[in-house]
C-alpha cells in the first residue's frame, strides 16, 4: 500500500524517506520499493492506460478527427500554429 501511494502521489522515494527518518518512521527499504514499484505497479498502470487508450480510441474510429496543436522552435526555425483534419486533409497554418 506505501508503495503504490507514493508512486502515485507523484513524490519519490528519497523524498519520501527523508520525512519519514525525520518523523522517525519504518518504511520499506529502497530495493524494496522499487521490486514492488517494477514487479506490480508498473505492469498495472500500465494495462490501465491501454484500457483506457482502447477506450477512447474505440469512441472515435471510423470519425472524422481534428486535430489542433502549436509547434514552436527556437531559432529561427518556422513556427506553427494551426488545425489538422484527419481523412478530410485539410491543414491551415496560422
Amino acid at each position: 500500500m506505501f508503495a503504490s501511494a507514493l508512486l502515485l502521489s507523484g513524490n519519490n522515494y528519497k523524498k519520501i524517506s527523508q520525512l519519514a527518518s525525520f518523523l522517525k518512521l519504518p518504511i520499506l527499504k529502497p530495493v524494496t520499493f522499487h521490486k514492488i514499484q517494477r514487479t506490480y505497479l508498473v505492469p498495472c498502470i500500465n494495462n490501465y492506460w491501454i484500457d483506457v487508450q482502447e477506450e477512447i480510441l474505440a469512441e472515435y474510429r471510423n470519425r472524422d478527427v481534428v486535430l489542433l496543436g502549436m509547434l514552436s522552435l527556437t531559432g529561427s526555425g518556422p513556427v506553427f500554429s494551426g488545425e489538422l483534419r484527419h481523412r478530410g486533409a485539410r491543414l491551415s497554418a496560422r
